[in-house]
């Protein structure tokens, strides 16, 4: 059994370099497009669990950035999960459809996201 929750952290940066821009105000964050129900479907359609993580247990802290054209980048999992596993949520965001992006002061802006997926073994 896959949960998973969706939590973010908006961004008009990505690199360590620059310092990233905080809006005291956002007026639309950047949604997966058909919301919710559909970022859910999406993934139990398109998440293939490989054979050698059915017994995994635990949280995936899945880090990404909604660029201002709706695309996902700079995919991030930090934690140590079986590499077959990690592969597969990687080419899973990579391959995800466009979102709609932020906006804030009338313009698209990047926004980071912080997805947890959490498996429970025995897939």
């Amino acid at each position: 059994m896959i949960i998973y929750t969706i939590r973010q952290i908006q961004s008009n940066s990505d690199t360590q370099n620059e310092k990233p821009i905080i809006y005291t105000a956002i007026e639309k964050e950047a949604v997966f497009k058909g919301g919710d129900s559909k970022l859910n479907q999406y993934i139990s359609q398109h998440l293939n669990i490989p054979e050698s993580a059915h017994n995994f247990s635990g949280k995936v802290i899945v880090n990404f950035v909604v660029n201002e054209d709706g695309s996902v980048s700079n995919i991030e999992i930090k934690q140590t999960i079986p590499i077959e596993l990690k592969n597969e949520i990687e080419k899973l965001f990579k391959n995800m459809p466009n979102w709609t992006p932020a906006k804030s002061e009338g313009k698209n802006v990047k926004m980071r996201k912080i997805f947890p997926v959490l498996f429970s073994g025995n897939e």
